[in-house]
């Protein structure tokens, strides 16, 4: 699905863009050798053909087998998490 969306933005003259989430390390097995293998291909795919790739921190990146290989490409952008400010006395509870 990936690579249709970055392969039809190549053919219409389209940026596209992709937000990369995780590498995908299943179980030994032979049936998940071959899932591996379509997976990792379509990704690859995508990631030759997309203009850019977003992925959500630095440190991922450098450290993903995948993410590390299109450098040149990448934007970290931290997904926006919003969390409550603490109730009184939380902070010393937790301490």
């Amino acid at each position: 699905m990936r690579r249709g969306v970055a392969l039809r933005g190549r053919l219409f003259g389209k940026p596209a863009v992709l937000t990369y989430h995780c590498d995908l390390f299943l179980p030994a097995g032979f049936f998940n050798r071959i899932v591996n293998t379509v997976v990792d291909f379509q990704n690859n795919m995508a990631g030759i053909l997309s203009n850019h790739i977003v992925t959500y921190t630095r440190d991922y990146a450098d450290n993903s087998p995948y993410l590390s290989r299109y450098a040149s490409k990448l934007t970290p952008i931290l997904p926006p998490v919003e969390l409550p400010d603490p109730l009184p006395g939380a902070i010393q509870a937790f301490r």
